[in-house]
């Protein structure tokens, strides 16, 4: 699993109490207006169970912090995606995205953040689509469930022209012909090689942006592009290790907004079910060296060290529990309601 350390580090967290609210987001007018008469009752349960399980805190303190997002659903405006996280600590509020669908909202108190919650955002890795041609390009974020064309920054590079400057070109009093994405030349002085050095430097543009606007190191890139191009912009990247394996070889120059995102699908699909096939089989293997296990006690301790490689969680399944500075526990009534 990417970014498990993500997990680890919410195990760890010690300073809470933490007060954990998902929500789905109000997407629509009609959301909107549920959402209020919803977060009423979110609100009334959040301070119920706060002052159950910690009678000694200023239950205050995390209502103030919370109320903002039960009292006026707008506060969410910036939250994008299909639900959200809203996670109030003794002297801080954060708003986490989540990527996975959430059907009703849910209250939850401990020592740590709603990890397992949580955790399911580090299932559903997020990929950036770089659908690239000669002298342009396009991004796109996409998952398994969603895609979307990412609207550029102000100093992202524009096509070639616009990026190297007509004076920059070395290449620039050469003909050449488009065909799809790829680039055929004729012209003055054999400056075939002049015109791969533009496109070379205009590449090396595209990466300085990826780079400084893009968690690469966390976000693999997915190239759609023709295979020369794909092959210079390897070169200019020079960070293999944020190019994914899965590739579209063909060139995205001529296709609309419907004919990348089917494409890509079918790609992020296929590899999704190569990871699975991936998963059953390391799962066995694992299994037969009495690597595994589902005892939650296990899993949690196995967190906090740092120990787990891939965590495996079942949709629309749940334990319940209540996790302390030093155990679990799953058999107190206020445990059983959690």
């Amino acid at each position: 699993m990417k970014n498990i350390n993500k997990l680890s580090n919410i195990i760890k967290t010690t300073d809470g109490p933490f007060l954990t609210v998902i929500v789905p987001n109000p997407l629509t007018v009609s959301d909107l207006s549920k959402a209020k008469l919803k977060m009423k009752d979110v609100a009334m349960q959040a301070e119920e169970k706060l002052r159950h399980a910690y009678p000694t805190i200023n239950v205050d303190d995390y209502m103030k912090q919370l109320r903002p997002y039960t009292d006026d659903p707008n506060q969410w405006d910036d939250v994008k995606s299909r639900a959200c996280a809203i996670i109030v600590g003794p002297d801080r509020v954060t708003v986490e995205d989540l990527n996975h669908e959430v059907n009703q909202s849910s209250v939850t108190v401990s020592e740590h953040p709603n990890w397992l919650k949580l955790a399911q955002n580090t299932v559903e890795q997020t990929h950036l689509i770089l659908a690239l041609n000669y002298d342009s390009y396009r991004l796109f974020q996409a998952s398994s469930s969603h895609i979307e064309e990412l609207e550029l920054a102000s100093d992202a590079p524009g096509t070639l022209p616009e990026t190297l400057g007509t004076n920059e070109l070395k290449g620039g009093q050469l003909n050449f012909n488009s065909y799809d994405g790829g680039v055929s030349f004729h012209g003055h002085n054999e400056k075939s090689q002049e015109v791969k050095n533009d496109q070379r430097n205009y590449y090396q543009a595209i990466s300085t942006y990826l780079r400084e606007h893009f968690p690469l190191e966390k976000t693999e890139v997915v190239l759609y592009a023709l295979p020369q191009n794909a092959a210079v912009l390897r070169e200019a990247l020079n960070y293999d290790s944020a190019i994914s394996e899965l590739f579209e070889p063909s060139s995205p120059a001529k296709l609309s907004m419907n004919e990348i995102s089917e494409r890509i699908a079918t790609i992020i699909q296929d590899g999704i079910e190569a990871n699975i096939n991936q998963l059953h089989s390391d799962y066995e293997r694992f299994t037969n060296l009495g690597q595994t296990t589902d005892d939650l006690s296990q899993l949690i301790d196995c967190a906090r060290n740092g120990q787990i490689e891939t965590l495996i969680i079942c949709e629309n399944t749940s334990s319940p529990g209540y996790l302390t500075r030093s155990e679990l526990d799953t058999s107190s009534e206020f445990a059983k309601k959690q």
